[in-house]
C-alpha cells in the first residue's frame, strides 16, 4: 500500500506545473504572524487547544 500511495503522489507531483517558489515562500510570510488564537499557551497545550477546537 506504502509503494501505491508513495507512486501516486510522485505521478500527481510530475504533472503539476511548475511553482515559483520564491512567489509561495512570500506569500507565507506576508501571512505570518497575522492571525492570532487568543491563547498564549499554544506551544505547551496544543492538543489540548485542537480537541476543544475539534469538539465545537
Amino acid at each position: 500500500m506504502a509503494d501505491l500511495v508513495r507512486e501516486s503522489v510522485t505521478e500527481y507531483l510530475a504533472r503539476r506545473p511548475a511553482r515559483d517558489h520564491h512567489a509561495l515562500l512570500g506569500r507565507a510570510r506576508a501571512l505570518a504572524g497575522r492571525f492570532h488564537s487568543g491563547y498564549s499557551d499554544v506551544a505547551e497545550n496544543h492538543d489540548r487547544h485542537l480537541d476543544e477546537a475539534y469538539d465545537s
